[in-house]
């Protein structure tokens, strides 16, 4: 490879570099301008009081937003009956209900 090929080839690398950040600098400047644009159309809806079209997103309410809700731990229904079954019951609570078992009545 001569030195005339090795300038040739770092011209080539530099126009295409220069062509890549034209094209970069062209797509950064239509995207300000596309924000611009709907910024400016936001402005104009709020200033005509119309509302847009779409799903309405429900917002949270101002005095609840700054205290969030305490986080619980999911419990099953048997583990509810077994912890029952296993706490003693109180001595007032075994006098206020008599453990009997069923009995049929004879007629």
């Amino acid at each position: 490879m001569s030195y005339e090929d090795l300038e040739k080839a770092r011209e080539e690398r530099a126009a295409k570099e220069a062509e890549k950040e034209a094209k970069k600098a062209e797509k950064e400047a239509k995207k300000a301008e596309k924000e611009a644009k709907k910024a400016a159309k936001e402005a104009e809806q709020a200033a005509s009081g119309k509302s847009r079209r779409g799903r309405k997103r429900k917002s949270p309410p101002e005095g609840d937003a700054a205290q969030p809700k305490a986080k619980t731990a999911r419990v099953s229904d048997t583990q509810v009956a077994d912890t029952a079954a296993l706490e003693p019951m109180a001595p007032e609570a075994q006098m206020r209900e008599p453990s009997q078992a069923p009995v049929a009545q004879m007629k």
